[in-house]
């Protein structure tokens, strides 16, 4: 069914011979309106010809003021059209939903608001890795405008190009800058897709002269010599502490306030089990991961005994979804035992005090934790002798750099 757009023009009881534009829209025999702001006596309106008119006692200043009225009434209509072709290409829609969308198209929807939008939505999907560099470069976007924000159909290539010089000015690597670019260009496009905004065809891409590719970064493998070193360390701490003197959870109630966030009780008192992220646990996750064939340490911070069978691990990858099956290797299964509880359903102790809190919680941990154990493989890379400087990400690299000497086909690594 159609929607019929009209402009009327509605006495005003205390103005007599005056009168305000009104644009009427008719969907599915539903009235609804909208007020403009443009006040003109009776005489100049035809609603025949719908616009306004002039006589010849007009005076030029008058005159073009109509004209002007005439072109701003050119504009809301064209935009009301847009909208409802907009709305019909998706489903059918009521007069009301015509009136809220041209609403927001005219008053614009602001980029920062839209982004925090965006990732309160994704947080509630648990997809939290997107919504954390969703939140990351929406951050550093408002502080590239000063902490205001700016309507989406008013972003450009010559603003982003002045983002992106930002970026360089606080000295972001190229792979940060490709980072936030992408992240924004990735929302900006779900904005057009989602029609909170319409732009013009003939307007150029706003991403299209900036950095949104991978730039080279240094050798992040090393080779089995490396891993038979970590291997050998001799640390002073003993692995088994962390299965010692286990504080039971303590009483108590209400919320605890810490960075001006309340947090749970369950938080506050997992936070208090928290055990420290010790070098001999880096060194034991990190060669974990390695025989695991290159796991992701998020994916072994969350592995359950439940994720073992038949001499076996099988889990979903946090960052793909993918399923993944592992054969358990006897340098694995010495790992595990070393880590055991019998009283917790995790494999290592990094998420056991979390256990019970939520998903969100227990993946903002496994982010904080990465990091202490990325400078715990740092100092461990350091008494080995390493050259390479070790993270996380060295133990999937290196088993891949590994695999492929051996032999193993891409086709094979590229599951994993």
């Amino acid at each position: 069914m159609a929607t019929t757009i009209k402009i009327i023009i509605r006495d005003i009881k205390s103005k007599p011979g005056k009168g305000v534009l009104v644009l009427r829209i008719i969907r599915h025999r539903v009235v609804r309106k909208i007020t403009t702001p443009y006040v003109l006596s009776i005489d100049e309106w035809s609603e025949k010809l719908q616009k306004t008119v002039c006589s010849k006692k007009t005076f030029p200043t008058r005159k073009k003021e109509l004209e002007e009225i005439d072109e701003k009434l050119q504009q809301d209509v064209a935009l009301l059209l847009n909208t409802a072709n907009m709305l019909e290409s998706r489903d059918d829609y009521s007069s009301q939903e015509l009136v809220d969308y041209f609403h927001r198209l005219k008053e614009g929807q602001l980029f920062c608001a839209y982004i925090e939008q965006v990732v309160k939505e994704t947080k509630g999907k648990a997809q939290f890795g997107t919504a954390e560099s969703y939140m990351y470069a929406g951050g550093s976007f408002r502080k590239f405008l000063g902490g205001s924000d700016i309507r989406i159909d008013k972003i450009n290539r010559e603003l982003m190009k002045r983002y992106e010089k930002f970026l360089e000015s606080e000295h972001k690597s190229q792979n940060t800058i490709s980072c936030y670019m992408r992240s924004l260009r990735s929302l900006y496009n779900r904005a057009l897709k989602d029609k909170v905004f319409i732009v013009d065809e003939n307007m150029s891409k706003p991403f299209s002269d900036v950095f949104t590719g991978n730039a080279k970064i240094p050798k992040r493998a090393t080779g089995m010599d490396e891993i038979s070193r970590l291997m050998k360390l001799e640390l002073k701490e003993d692995k088994r502490e962390l299965n010692e003197g286990k504080n039971k959870a303590p009483k108590g109630g209400g919320s605890v306030k810490t960075a001006g966030a309340a947090k749970t009780v369950e938080l506050a008192e997992a936070e208090k089990r928290e055990q420290p992220l010790s070098l001999s646990m880096s060194c034991d996750m990190f060669l974990f991961c390695f025989f695991a064939q290159g796991m992701a340490f998020v994916d072994a911070a969350n592995l359950k005994k439940e994720n073992i069978r038949a001499g076996s691990i099988r889990y979903y990858r946090k960052k793909t979804n993918q399923q993944i099956t592992v054969r358990l290797e006897d340098r694995m299964k010495v790992i595990i035992e070393r880590y055991a509880d019998p009283d917790s359903d995790y494999i290592f102790p990094v998420l056991r005090p979390y256990q019970d809190c939520g998903e969100w919680v227990k993946w903002k941990k496994s982010v904080t934790l990465l990091s202490v154990h990325n400078k715990n493989l740092a100092i461990l890379g350091d008494m080995a002798g390493i050259e390479q400087h070790l993270t996380s990400y060295v133990a999937r690299h290196s088993w891949t750099s590994i695999a492929l000497e051996e032999g193993v086909s891409i086709a094979a690594i590229s599951k994993v």
